[in-house]
This record gives structure tokens, C-alpha cells and sequence, in this order.
């Protein structure tokens, strides 16, 4: 027997781990838009999902104590992305932090987007998304995205021995790779960086 749509949608979700974020356009081939968004309100109202904002939804974590948890701000952010059609990246600070390259975790939850700016709040947490320019956006959704975020953050003065051995032992030789692909398309004293975080040996001549 062939399911109906708001069945199918149903099912999709459930199978969809706690926490999960979605939006419509996650479930484009169960049906058109209208039904898909007419279904989604339905189980929002059956209380099997949660209304996050317009068109955002999840399917709630639950603590015994608590009850529901807020979802992840990282997977707010991607799929605010998705419904904008757009790529999302963390700041420079948070690619920094992400890296092990400084202990500070950013206060602010804000993260750079090559889409339009918004705001939106889960619970009392403001997530921020700003539109970035494209040299922020290199490498969106990779490691050496990360990796190069945390550079610029971090400025050519504090890029020293001790930076550039940590991003050697913690990326593995694809991130590398893929790191190098950017070197013509970032300034001089980075593309320098990426070279010595590919060399052979720690900075001190000892082989890795």
C-alpha cells in the first residue's frame, strides 16, 4: 500500500535522530511544498515536532528532568542555510577554538553566511547569521575552510612554530591538500603559513 504524503513525511522525521533541525525544503520529493508545509504544522500541533521560527522546525532532544532541550545553535545554522539556499561558516574565533589553536570560547553565537543576514532566537539564544565576504567563505564546509578562518583570525604576527605544528598533527593529508588548492587566493603571509603547515618536518627539525 502506498503511504500518503503527511505519512511519509511522519515517518521521515521519526527516523531522524533527536535534536535534528529541518525545513521544508529537506523533504522536497514527498510532495509539494504546500502539502509538506501543511504537514509539518500538523505534527508541530501533535507535539511530535517543534516550531522554531518560520518554516524551522526539530525533532526535540528530551532530558528526564528537563523535558525538551534546545536543538544545536550549529544545526540551527545549517539549516537556516539550507532554506536560504546558502552556505554557512563559523567566525574566525570559532574556527580557532574548533582547531585547538585557543582555549576562549566565543560568547556570541555568529556564524558568516554567503546568504542574507539574519537573526533568530531559540529560547533566550540569539543566533546570528552575517553575510560574509567571499574570501570569508573560502572553503565553506571543509576543514581548510576552518583552518584558513583561523589564520586571518589570528593574524600573521601570532601564526608562529606553535600554531602551524598544531594544525599539522590535527589535519590529516586531504586537508592538507585541499588546504593547498587555496594558497593563490589568500594573501602572501598565509599562503606561507600553508606551506610550512605542509612541510615534512616540525618547525624545529624534528621529523613528524
Amino acid at each position: 500500500m502506498v503511504q500518503t504524503v503527511p505519512h511519509g513525511l511522519k515517518d521521515q522525521i521519526m527516523n531522524r535522530e533527536p535534536g535534528s533541525v529541518f525545513v521544508s525544503s529537506d523533504f522536497a520529493g514527498i510532495g509539494s511544498p504546500v502539502v509538506v508545509t501543511r504537514g509539518l504544522w500538523n505534527l508541530a500541533r501533535q507535539g511530535l515536532i517543534r516550531r522554531l521560527g518560520p518554516g524551522l522546525y526539530d525533532r526535540p532532544r528530551r532530558h528526564r528532568l528537563i523535558g525538551s532541550v534546545a536543538p544545536s545553535p550549529d544545526a540551527v545554522a545549517d539549516a537556516l542555510g539550507r532554506k536560504a539556499g546558502s552556505r554557512i561558516q563559523t567566525t574566525g574565533a570559532g574556527a580557532a577554538n574548533m582547531l585547538g589553536l585557543c582555549s576562549q570560547v566565543p560568547a556570541r553565537l555568529v556564524y558568516l553566511t554567503d546568504g542574507p543576514s539574519r537573526s533568530i532566537s531559540i529560547g533566550k539564544q540569539p543566533i546570528r547569521l552575517f553575510h560574509a565576504d567571499l574570501h570569508e567563505m573560502l572553503g565553506a564546509g571543509q576543514t581548510s575552510g576552518l583552518v584558513l578562518l583561523a589564520l586571518r583570525h589570528l593574524g600573521s604576527d601570532n601564526v608562529d612554530a606553535a600554531v602551524v605544528n598544531r594544525l599539522r598533527v590535527v589535519l590529516s593529508d586531504s586537508d592538507k591538500l585541499q588546504l593547498r588548492t587555496y594558497a593563490t587566493s589568500v594573501p602572501g603571509w598565509m599562503a606561507d603559513a600553508i606551506t610550512r603547515i605542509d612541510a615534512r618536518t616540525v618547525e624545529g627539525g624534528a621529523e613528524v
